[in-house]
């Protein structure tokens, strides 16, 4: 059926080329509008707790992070901050804007902000002193007894707290040349459309509030739309890289450079047929699946090596044009299919993971794959008529063809298998999502510098209680004192707005109404604070939510019961992240209907998502593979070699990425079986040219040719990553050419030279045959 097909398309060799095109346009018109999405709760199902979660405290509070403004270096960099505040408040995608610290704005609200037992404490402690140190009455009422010098040490002690720690006003640098204000956009950051409209729009309106005023603009928004354009420039750039290099390489490894362009452009229609299948089958573009349309156009073009390099091959052997075509394209369409089912399913394998990271891509690549094969069966035949009747480049060709392997190399194994053992010792998992992120140096020193400003986390754990009385028991249980070395503070809303506020300001007034017959000069002599400082904290009344400032009143969201936890460790340290992620999650378990709302919580679960679900897709892999390789050669014999060439490959890959030391990552890890599948086919191609009788160096050194311009073209379509900007490319760049380099070492190198030329039988019925040949060892 399938050589019927064929040979129909090979007879009308335009309607493949026709029907690929318009697919692919409509692939383009439709992938047009996929969804860009850089988020790492863009990687778990929606359904997932820590992602539903997420959303809801996220509407709850309006979003997460801020849009900083750092001003400076200049002199008092602090007085541009109000009329600027008020500037940027203008815009309708601009919530509010603060510059001055919380410890400020509360200033006056000390009685009110402490815990209640403080409270009377401290008032307790302000009577003893202001009359004198006597332990009864009130400014000669009732009996007196002289307090204890201990009683006095005491009291002295907790009014002094009333000083205050002299704190700045503002969030002002070491050297105050730099001060910040920061800004609360109307969207979240996950809104790349209005957080770059917002971005430009700050950018001019800051420049012409404040002319000639030094400034940037640092933050998590900022910091989305910056990799978003940064990821976009690189993928455009690399992919010039690898078209270039890919171009260049075909044209002298195959002899042919209108068929190494041909070549190219096929497979720049099969992403057309790729976008089109990401908008029908996944419908958005996550932070591990933007690259992929470089990658497999490196991959794609080993396609069109075989096919060229096989036609050539014929001509070479004295057929026609038309009869070299005719046997290329029927024998290599059935042994790259046999390639394309092989990578395709190890990539399709992926699509059944819990873990959005790893489905989308799996579905995403396995399409791409079988589209690129599609292609190239359907637009072959017109190829064919475009090609040069001869190859040119001899000496270039022969030298991709260069193959020295010999059992005499069997001594190296034991070296290069003890070289794999030390690296797999050393090779490591990245936790610092900073550092695999790779932010530019400039970007991570600014935003460390406002993280110093600031003072603490800009975004930390937003827990969303399902009652005020449960955020009470909530903020109470997260500051317990066995908790502080994960937990620096937790806050709520209760703390800021007390339940009896009415009770305390009754004390309040009337020890207000008593000082009042009291000099400023009598205060300040009895309790060593500030008389206008106790007036002023005596004098505030009772203050409702509305009352606070906004950044302060909209962080316990609409609800209220917001409570907001703060880490007390670095969380780039993976023993850290998960001991945080772990209170978080015995907090959500001890107080039913708790919402967490963290990425913590998000990298915590992908990191538990590639241990468990990693192992389960790699086994799954492994065994799909097998059957692949079963179907295609009906033999458990040739199945299980490359099988335990695909385990060995694991373990060279692992072994290589310890010795450059290169840690792998959650955006990384994913590309461990794509990299394997697209490498076996050496392995394949190898194995096929056995089942004609030959033995394993003699059909290395058969195939070398098209393995080598294949997996050069494959290694520059990964390997342009390498001159990206952004570290999430790099990381992959590595993964993805020592993949590479691993299974050419075991199907070409380790596994032919320990084989040797033992020949294997020739294929049974229907299979082609060919003479047994040998070569000298």
């Amino acid at each position: 059926m399938l050589a019927r097909l064929l040979k129909w398309n090979l007879r009308t060799r335009f309607f493949g080329l026709a029907f690929a095109l318009l697919v692919a346009g409509l692939g383009v018109v439709r992938g047009a509008s996929i969804p860009v999405r850089l988020s790492l709760a863009d990687l778990l199902p929606e359904h997932r707790p820590s992602v539903t979660d997420l959303k809801a405290v996220s509407e709850d509070v309006g979003g997460t992070g801020y849009l900083i403004v750092l001003v400076g270096p200049v002199d008092n960099p602090q007085t541009y901050l109000p009329r600027l505040g008020k500037e940027m408040e203008t815009n309708p995608l601009i919530r509010y804007t603060f510059h001055e610290r919380e410890e400020y704005l509360l200033r006056n609200k000390s009685l009110y902000l402490m815990p209640r037992r403080e409270f009377d404490d401290l008032l307790s402690s302000g009577r003893l002193l202001l009359r004198g140190g006597k332990n009864k009455g009130f400014l000669g009422l009732g009996s007196e007894e002289a307090a204890s010098e201990k009683e006095l040490e005491r009291a002295r002690a907790k009014v002094a707290g009333l000083r205050g720690k002299g704190g700045s006003r503002w969030f002002l640098s070491a050297d105050r040349r730099y001060a910040m204000l920061l800004a609360k956009p109307a969207f979240d950051s996950e809104d790349l459309g209005k957080s770059r409209v917002m971005i430009e729009q700050m950018e001019s309106l800051v420049a012409r509030t404040l002319p000639g005023v030094p400034f940037r603009l640092v933050g998590r928004f900022i910091d989305k739309v910056n990799d978003t354009r940064q990821i976009g420039r690189d993928i455009q750039f690399t992919g010039w890289v690898s078209m270039l290099g890919i171009l260049a390489v075909l044209t002298f490894g195959i002899g042919a450079f209108r068929g190494s362009l041909l070549t190219v452009l096929v497979v720049t229609v099969a992403m057309g047929w790729t976008v089109g299948a990401a908008h029908a089958f996944v419908g958005q573009i996550n932070i591990l699946t933007g690259f992929l349309l470089a990658i497999l156009g490196g991959m794609g073009v080993e396609y069109g090596v075989h096919l060229i390099r096989r036609y050539y091959q014929e001509r070479a052997a004295g057929h026609t044009h038309e009869s070299a075509l005719e046997s290329a394209y029927l024998s290599m369409a059935r042994t790259l299919g046999s390639a394309a089912i092989t990578s395709s399913a190890a990539f399709l394998i992926l699509s059944y993971s819990d873990f959005r990271g790893f489905s989308e891509l799996g579905k995403i690549a396995g399409a791409g794959i079988l589209s690129i094969y599609a292609v190239y069966v359907l637009c072959f035949p017109f190829l064919g008529m475009m090609l040069r009747r001869t190859a040119r480049f001899g000496s270039f060709r022969e030298a991709f063809g260069w193959y020295p392997y010999k059992t005499a190399l069997r001594w190296a194994v034991p070296i290069f298998a003890g070289l794999m053992v030390w690296g797999i010792l050393h090779a490591e998992f990245e936790y610092n999502f900073r550092r695999m992120h790779a932010l530019s140096k400039d970007t991570q020193h600014a935003n460390h510098f406002v993280n110093d400003l600031f003072g603490r986390s800009f975004t930390p754990a937003a827990m969303q209680a399902s009652s005020h009385a449960q955020a009470r028991e909530l903020r109470a249980w997260l500051g317990a004192r066995e908790r502080s070395a994960v937990i620096q503070e937790a806050v709520a809303l209760h703390q800021i707005v007390p339940a009896d506020a009415d009770e305390r300001w009754e004390e309040m007034e009337r020890l207000g109404r008593q000082i009042r017959k009291l000099t400023d000069e009598e205060i300040t002599a009895k309790t060593g604070v500030n008389a206008a400082k106790i007036r002023a904290l005596l004098d505030q009344k009772p203050y409702g939510r509305v009352d606070l400032p906004p950044h302060i009143n909209e962080a316990f969201g609409r609800s209220g019961n917001i409570v907001l936890a703060y880490p007390a460790q670095d969380l780039d340290i993976a023993q850290s992240l998960r001991s945080f992620a772990r209170i978080l999650t015995e907090a959500r378990d001890r107080f039913p209907g708790v919402k967490i709302g963290s990425d913590v919580r998000v990298f915590s679960e992908i990191l538990d998502h590639i241990t468990r679900d990693g192992v389960i897709i790699l086994a799954v892999f492994l065994l799909g593979a097998f059957v692949v390789f079963w179907l295609d050669f009906r033999s458990v014999r040739d199945a299980l070699e490359l099988e335990a060439q695909l385990v060995l490959g694991i373990f060279v890959l692992i072994g290589l990425m310890g010795l450059v030391g290169e840690r792998f990552s959650i955006l990384n890890v994913a590309m461990v079986p794509a990299v394997l599948a697209a490498g076996i086919d050496m392995g394949v191609h190898v194995r096929h040219r056995e089942r004609e009788g030959f033995g394993a160096l003699a059909s290395g050194r058969f195939v070398a040719q098209a393995v080598h311009v294949s997996a050069l073209t494959t290694i520059i379509g990964f390997g342009a990553l390498f001159f990206a900007q952004a570290g999430i490319l790099k990381g992959i760049a590595w993964i993805s050419v020592l993949g590479q380099i691993s299974m050419y070492l075991i199907c070409m190198v380790v596994w032919p030279v320990l084989r040797g030329n033992r020949a294997t039988r020739p294929a049974g019925r229907g299979r082609e045959s060919g003479p047994h040949a040998t070569a000298s060892p």
